[in-house]
């Protein structure tokens, strides 16, 4: 089971070529944030493939009911009830749930989804300009430290970008050592082709997507998207432009 939960959600930390964050921003202050993850290009340097299918068979109705989307709340009942379902890792897994209790009742009604064919995860969470980025890290966080509970491969954490949101602002400071972990990391796990950390930082992408309830009126940016009636803007970056400065940022007022 191992390929079947860590390849996704960890690649859910680079988004296999690409790692999207979405935000849309409501006039009064409440925010919906997604985070996705796409490991479909990563498929071909997999090892154990054959492994990975056959895994995938016999937990059939738990990997449909991931595409889907399920709450972290039914995710862990589903541990519980089925002791084969991580199969060695399961013990571990309902450990780590237990552990941390706080954190989980704070987060069981959020919902994340699997879709293992094309290698996408994806977690969603409503909330405040306030709580943004408490709140998205927390999500994440105990999502990425799970898996590293249950073995996780890559050994890395979720990429922690500081969000600042203000009335007529948002701000993005991306964390440069993340992705340099990242990056390190991965270059371990996958065959000789992917050997080359200069092909990985040009290989994966991060995207940011913002709708706003006005017209945005400056991105701090070059060469920024926006859409005609100027209330989203699409950024994108290769890991690449993330690692060889200091640390990033991108501020946008509307």
């Amino acid at each position: 089971m191992k390929k079947i939960l860590f390849i996704v959600p960890v690649i859910a930390g680079l988004n296999s070529c690409t790692v999207k964050e979405e935000y849309t921003i409501g006039k009064s202050g409440r925010i919906q944030y997604n985070y996705s993850l796409n490991g479909s290009d990563l498929k071909d340097f997999m090892a154990e493939e054959e492994s990975f299918e056959k895994t995938l068979n016999e937990k059939k109705d738990f990997v449909e009911a991931l595409g889907r989307g399920i709450t972290i709340e039914e995710f862990y009942k589903r541990l519980t009830d089925d002791h084969d379902l991580l199969k060695h890792h399961n013990a571990a897994a309902v450990k780590y749930f237990k552990e941390n209790k706080t954190t989980y009742n704070q987060l069981k009604h959020h919902k994340l989804y699997v879709n293992f064919d094309q290698l996408t995860y994806n977690t969603e969470l409503k909330t405040t300009s306030e709580n943004i980025d408490q709140e998205s890290k927390l999500l994440n966080n105990f999502l990425f430290n799970f898996f590293i509970a249950i073995d996780n491969p890559f050994n890395t954490n979720y990429l922690t970008n500081t969000k600042t949101a203000t009335n007529n602002s948002f701000e993005i400071i991306f964390n440069k050592a993340d992705y340099k972990q990242l990056i390190n990391s991965l270059t371990k796990e996958f065959d000789s082709r992917m050997q080359d950390n200069m092909m990985f930082n040009k290989m994966f992408n991060y995207q940011l997507i913002i709708h706003t309830p006005d017209k945005i009126l400056s991105s701090s940016k070059d060469g920024s998207y926006y859409t005609l009636d100027q209330k989203t803007i699409k950024l994108d970056y290769t890991f690449a432009e993330i690692i060889s400065e200091e640390n990033k940022s991108v501020k946008i007022t509307f």
